[in-house]
């Protein structure tokens, strides 16, 4: 398939030329709303792509399993990034493993086949496999809520066994060896601020002044950031009821984000224009003013992690950290479940790990370093 975009009758349009079921070259031409043409190129190429999408979906007969999870995945509410990760599974695993076979000829059998050779021919680890478990389950729960079939063959067949470890975790000393080694780091905010609140990336990019109460000394975490194919997503529903929370500022933090925020104020006057303004109520913006991607902020914490010699760990294990060290110095298991953003009390104690008994609140000792370093 190829396509070239033409002027006809004082509009452009996009010429597709294909092949068709004969082999024959055809033609399909789609009308373009741009009237320049650089942007009739640009726009000719976005339509071109769903073009492309529609004929791949029209390839792929009705009631085929292939069919049923595309369906599951375009009409059910999940976030980008996870959509992103279900079209992943499906077109890298299922799509070839299953073809066009019938959803509901399909049986708990067929699923356990497919379960045993991802993880024993392909080497899968079996965590992952229980995602594809996941995404096939909900696909035919999803058939049954639309009356489209009666039963539900994965839930008989026999998964591999989920694979529960510890996850990496900082203890208190920890935490005071990495505090000094992000002074310098261009994500040092962001740093300090995971440590202090446990909270996930999402949420922390999605932290705004006008979500603080200086008078109350509290701030509102009530949006999800995050950034798929070079798109931003903001949303407000967030990952599970209990993430919409509200998080005491301690005096520390306090001036802490008031540094930052002066900061913001002088770069703005430093470069006028030239600043970025459209992300200017987000605490985590960089010097210009752009509103930090996930992916910067994961790697650059990875390569401050290496480069200083500390004990592995991701930057979400730092919400790992908040959590098992507040656990581990007597906390009560509820209170830290309210502020992780946990639906479940089961999930934040999952996150319990032994440390040496600590001597005092994890906030208060963060904002001890911060008493003589706002910057």
């Amino acid at each position: 398939m190829s396509f070239t975009v033409v002027k006809q009758h004082g509009k452009f349009r996009a010429v597709i030329r294909e092949k068709d079921e004969d082999n024959k070259w055809r033609q399909h031409m789609i009308t373009l709303e741009s009237t320049g043409i650089r942007a009739a190129k640009i726009e000719a190429e976005e339509k071109v792509a769903e073009y492309e999408l529609q004929k791949e979906k029209e390839i792929i007969p009705a009631h085929s399993l292939v069919w049923l999870i595309r369906e599951y995945i375009e009409k059910t509410s999940v976030t980008p990034k996870t959509k992103e990760n279900y079209k992943s599974i499906l077109e890298t695993h299922i799509e070839p493993y299953f073809g066009i076979k019938k959803y509901a000829e399909l049986t708990a059998n067929d699923f356990s086949l497919y379960y045993k050779e991802k993880t024993e021919k392909d080497g899968l680890s079996p965590n992952s496999v229980i995602k594809h478990h996941q995404l096939i389950h909900a696909a035919y729960e999803f058939a049954i809520s639309g009356e489209l079939i009666d039963k539900n063959p994965s839930d008989r067949a026999r998964k591999p066994r989920k694979i529960r470890k510890d996850p990496d975790a900082y203890s208190l000393e920890d935490y005071q060896r990495l505090f000094e080694a992000a002074k310098g780091s261009k994500i040092f905010p962001e740093i300090v601020l995971a440590m202090v609140y446990g909270l996930r990336r999402s949420e922390l990019l999605g932290l705004r002044w006008s979500c603080i109460d200086w008078s109350k000394r509290i701030i509102e975490v009530s949006l999800s950031v995050t950034r798929v194919n070079n798109e931003w997503y903001f949303n407000e529903a967030m990952k599970t009821n209990g993430s919409k929370r509200k998080l005491k500022i301690s005096d520390p933090i306090a001036d802490f984000l008031t540094a930052i925020h002066n900061k913001q104020d002088e770069m703005k006057e430093l470069l006028g224009d030239f600043y970025n303004y459209d992300f200017e109520d987000f605490i985590c913006v960089d010097s210009l003013g752009n509103l930090l991607t996930p992916d910067y902020i994961t790697s650059t914490f990875t390569k401050l992690v290496r480069s200083n010699g500390l004990p592995k760990l991701t930057f979400h294990g730092l919400r790992h950290s908040f959590i098992s060290i507040l656990i581990d110095a007597g906390y009560n298991p509820k209170a830290v479940q309210t502020a992780s953003g946990h639906d479940v009390l089961t999930t934040t104690m999952n996150y319990a790990k032994a440390f040496d008994p600590v001597q005092t609140q994890m906030i208060d000792y963060i904002s001890a370093f911060l008493k003589t370093d706002n910057s």
